[in-house]
This record gives structure tokens, sequence and C-alpha cells, in this order.
């Protein structure tokens, strides 16, 4: 792997462990409300709903491929301060930090897309999207099992740590070899579009099964092993593909992760809450995931919209409202 594919993968992948361990829903932020006797729901609203009306008012604007990386920067920054503040201040000011930091986090996200479209060849796209992924789930595996077993102090250090090495990675990123993009010049491919949002909006409607209905059944019955067992199939599959992924058609994961998640909720309903059924059911469910290589859904929709109009170099508002209602 090249020495350039390194730097995009950490400066994704480390951001990646932070959002997902802290502001994206993520476990060190239900330790804080906890701590602060505070509903979670408002605040982890406010991280997602304010950058999606963000993006549409983004969407009128043109940013030049020179500011990706000055995007980057200060957008980590703001999210690297942000990140204190949370932890020093009282939940009623948490709403407009948050707000800010989800801004910074979709900004960065949209300058690092710049930077793995046109760095990264088409073959080994999947293999790098896989292991930017598993760098940041295998950090927030990490901050899982420690949060609520280490100090408020140290785990404020633990969480700017990634901050602090996506900074760096950032700053060392850079389009040497620029990728010869042969569809610049076509229509963008509106079918293909629609096709994606229908299929992303109808997984994520069966996601509402998952953590509406699995997972409170299993995590209520067998927390020690939701703890620690978790996502080590996603991470599996993961690595499984980054090994594997230039050999794969590029639908099959597509097709082997919905039949997985189809898989999933027929064990679930068949053989009830069990220690057994917790294992096959969960495997199932992480499996898919991996296959669909996200780290979230909404993430890799704001990855998949800049790398599309970058690749047809258009900046068009209804394909990107398409993307956020989905």
């Amino acid at each position: 792997m090249k020495k350039s594919y390194i730097y995009i993968v950490l400066a994704y992948g480390l951001f990646l462990g932070w959002l997902l361990s802290f502001p994206y829903n993520g476990p060190v932020l239900k330790h804080l409300v906890l701590i602060h006797q505070v509903p979670i729901a408002s605040f982890s609203l406010t991280y997602t709903v304010v950058p999606a009306v963000f993006l549409i008012i983004y969407s009128f604007f043109q940013i030049k491929e020179e500011y990706a990386k000055t995007m980057m920067n200060w957008s980590i920054t703001a999210c690297f301060v942000g990140t204190i503040i949370l932890f020093a201040v009282p939940p009623s000011y948490w709403y407009p930090v948050l707000a800010v930091m989800g801004i910074g986090s979709v900004l960065y996200i949209i300058g690092w897309s710049y930077f793995y479209t046109m760095e990264i060849p088409i073959a080994q796209k999947m293999q790098i999207m896989a292991l930017v992924i598993i760098t940041g789930n295998a950090i927030y595996y990490v901050i899982n099992i420690l949060h609520n077993q280490i100090s408020i102090g140290f785990l404020l250090v633990i969480m700017l740590a990634p901050l602090g090495g996506s900074f760096w990675a950032a700053a060392k990123t850079a389009v040497n070899e620029k990728i010869a993009v042969e569809l610049e010049q076509e229509p963008l491919p509106v079918k293909l579009i629609f096709v994606i949002c229908f299929f992303l909006f109808a997984i994520n409607l069966t996601d509402g099964l998952t953590f509406h209905a699995i997972y409170p059944s299993f995590d209520r019955l067998f927390i020690e092993y939701f703890t620690f067992y978790g996502i080590m199939p996603y991470i599996l599959t993961l690595v499984i593909i980054f090994f594997y992924g230039n050999k794969l058609s590029i639908m099959f994961p597509v097709f082997l992760g919905t039949s997985l998640l189809g898989l999933a909720y027929l064990s679930f309903g068949l053989m009830g809450e069990n220690w057994y059924n917790y294992f096959i059911t969960e495997t199932f469910l992480h499996g898919t995931w991996g296959q669909e290589l996200r780290p979230r859904v909404p993430l890799f929709l704001i990855v998949f919209n800049e790398n599309l109009f970058t690749t047809y170099q258009l900046n068009s508002l209804k394909y990107l409202l398409f993307l956020i209602i989905v």
C-alpha cells in the first residue's frame, strides 16, 4: 500500500473513531448525559439534523478543490475545541456546540472525500474504505469498553487523541497522482441515484427493527456478551473485504448483505431471546453492515454524495436532497 493511501486511511479512520464513540450517539455522549441526568435524544438530533440543513445550503455553493485541506483543518479544529467544551460546560450549553461540531464533521468528510476520490484508484476503493471503517470501529470498540471504567479527565484525553492523529494525517494527505475520471462528461445517472436512495431507505426502515426491538432485547439479557462480542463480526467481515475486495463483484456484497439481514430477522423471530440466538442474530446483523461497507449510513452517504458530484463535476440540489431524505 502506498504511503499516501495510509494517510488517507488514518485521516478519516481516526476521525470516524472519534465520531462513532462520541457525538454520533456514541457511548461517551451517553456516559456524559448519564452523569448530568438528561435525555440524549435532543442532543443526537442536534448533531445530525443541523448538518443536514447545512448541506442543503452548501449545495448552492461550489467549493474549489484547493480548499479541501483548509476546510478539513478548520473543521477538525472546531471538533477538537467542541469536545473540550462539552466536557467542561453544563448540558444547556451543548446545543450550539453540537451544531457546530456537526457542520464541522460533514465538512471534514466532504474535504476528505476529494482526496479519496482523486488519489485512490477505482479498483482499490472498496479495500481502502474497508480499512478506514476497520480503523474507526476498532477505536469505537476500545472506547466502548473503557468509557465507564476511567476518570472523566482521562476519557477526555482519549477522545482528543484520535482527533489529533486525524489532524496530523490530514496535513500529510495529498493527491500525488490524480486519477483519470472517464465519466466526468457523462450525464448524472438519475435512475441509479433513485435506486440507491430507495434501497437505503428500505435498509434504514429495517434498522428501526434492529435498534428498537432486537438490540434492546439482547442488551437487557446479555449485556456482558453485547459489550465484548458486539461489532467483532462486523470488523471480521471488513477484514475479509479488505483482503478479497478486489476479487469480488461490486454488487456481490450488496446481495450477500441483504440476504444476511433477512436471515438475522428470521433467526430473531423464530428462535427468540436466548444466548445462542444472540450470537447467530448478532453475527448476521454485523456481517450485513460489513458487506454494505457503512460505518453508519448517513456518514457513507456524505462520502458517496461528494464522490458522485466530484466525478460528474456537478452540484445539484435535488440529488443532494434525495440523499439527505434517505
